[in-house]
């Protein structure tokens, strides 16, 4: 292959204009052969079907995260009040001390008495602001308000005890949550 252009031509990328190509073409003595025309195009239509693949790998995420973005008022606070919900489902499941896993303990005049907690669902509150950093991760700020409710039982037996009844104290609980990738979270 001669001529002054043989260099440039073939660093030119395959989407270079046709003109520009054709004009190289014609001033330096090279010509491609029809093999290497083929190998021109399948190059094309290689990296095309790369592109159209990447981007439809891409297009959930970038719908997700356009549709994330216009999240309304009314449902961030839906989602805000869920995951408070979800929150207290778990505390009121799985913490030690809750309703199915009493703390039951021995008092010094022989009596027992029996102590759990749970957060009432009916008393969640919840609110958002904007984040103060709009650009960072963190789009909004969150307020879970609730009643966290220790009941207490005093007995001279242990299985009296743990029937009951029970009295009650309500504690008034604020957490602050963060709202990132579309979620709420601590």
């Amino acid at each position: 292959p001669a001529g002054p252009f043989f260099k440039i031509k073939n660093t030119l990328p395959m989407r270079a204009p046709l003109r520009l190509r054709q004009l190289l073409e014609q001033q330096s003595a090279y010509t491609p052969t029809g093999g290497e025309h083929l190998q021109m195009k399948a190059s094309y239509f290689c990296r095309l079907i790369i592109a159209v693949f990447c981007l439809a790998l891409a297009a959930p995420m970038l719908s997700a995260t356009a549709v994330k973005a216009a999240d309304s008022q009314e449902v961030l606070i839906k989602k805000l009040h869920e995951f408070g919900l979800g929150v207290a489902d778990s505390y009121n499941r799985c913490v030690k001390g809750s309703k199915a896993k009493k703390d039951i303990e021995k008092n010094s005049d022989g009596t027992y008495t029996a102590v759990y907690h749970e957060i009432d669902t009916k008393s969640i509150t919840c609110s958002y602001k904007n984040s103060s950093n709009p650009s960072g991760p963190v789009k909004y700020i969150g307020t879970l308000q609730y009643a966290e409710v220790t009941y207490t039982c005093t007995a001279p037996s242990k299985a009296a005890a743990e029937k009951g009844p029970f009295t009650q104290r309500r504690s008034p609980t604020t957490e602050l949550v963060k709202y990132m990738n579309g979620k709420w979270s601590y």
